[in-house]
């Protein structure tokens, strides 16, 4: 199998034949490298501990049983969980443009079935899928009416702007356009095919990631509540100085909601030694 480079000859243009298995090969040596060995390993403690957060955060709104088997969230929480997967296995086969498909679809769906659950609290959740159909057309501007209660309000006018804008620039990857052709274009012609990504691509990548692992961690523990997402804090992360997201952007802001529990003056907090300007993310 044969890859074709577009070059200039004599004001024209004509097509070099380059072998795909040099490629291959060179991504292969790539990949056995100490700097893709690092961010391999940086992805798979990120997938790893928002696997933990999910499900430990599952585990600890069992303590209200009306809200487990009524919240849509929480009943449609494996959507979030298969494109979780999905984006696991199309990232490590350096295939990253899918992966972003599936991270909108996971920040629109939390958007949409934390809204509904917030509006009819009450509601059973036959009448929540009937509420649903009212806003499954809406635009992701509608986490302006999300309530974020473990944010400041500061914090949480931050976070709805970052969910909107990160939703705008994944919606890049999901329909045919202008900037999305050149920018494949220009990577076919710096060599960068899919699978065969760079250290840089999987670095930002990560960084990617780890901004869209915290905004789903953040609008999934609203929808299990406060005194459920404190035991999660107080009885699991906190005993794990190296989970992921103690430091994250809005993750802790959600940990520092906690501040005021006596088990956490009884001992140093992983996230808190200093919690730092809002607008620094964790490196991941």
């Amino acid at each position: 199998m044969k890859d074709y480079a577009v070059g200039a000859k004599h004001g024209g243009h004509y097509s070099a034949p380059l072998k795909h298995e040099d490629r291959v090969r060179a991504h292969d040596a790539l990949r056995a490298s100490a700097t893709f060995k690092e961010q391999e390993t940086r992805f798979n403690r990120l997938i790893r501990d928002f696997a933990q957060a999910f499900v430990m955060g599952r585990v600890a709104a069992t303590r209200n049983t009306f809200l487990c088997e009524n919240s849509l969230t929480l009943q449609r929480a494996d959507d979030i969980a298969e494109a979780a997967v999905s984006i696991q296995a199309l990232v490590a086969e350096g295939m990253h443009n899918p992966a972003r498909r599936e991270e909108r679809y996971a920040i629109e769906s939390l958007v949409k079935y934390l809204l509904i659950d917030q509006r009819y609290p009450t509601a059973l959740l036959s009448e929540r899928l009937g509420r649903f159909g009212g806003i499954e057309r809406g635009t992701i501007g509608m986490v302006d009416d999300i309530v974020l209660f473990m944010l400041k309000d500061e914090v949480a006018c931050e976070f709805r702007g970052e969910v909107k804008s990160e939703y705008a620039r994944l919606c890049r990857y999901v329909h045919a356009s202008s900037p999305l052709l050149r920018e494949r274009l220009s990577d076919a012609r710096r060599g960068a095919f899919p699978g065969l990504e760079s250290v840089r691509q999987f670095e930002s990548m990560n960084r990617e990631l780890t901004r869209f692992f915290d905004l789903c961690l953040t609008l999934l523990f609203h929808a299990i509540g406060s005194p459920e997402t404190g035991d999660a804090f107080i009885q699991v992360f906190d005993d794990d100085a190296g989970w992921k997201f103690h430091r994250t952007k809005f993750m802790r802001h959600v940990s520092a909601h906690f501040d005021y529990k006596t088990e956490r003056a009884r001992r140093p907090q992983p996230g808190s030694q200093p919690r730092g300007d809002s607008r620094r993310e964790a490196r991941g």
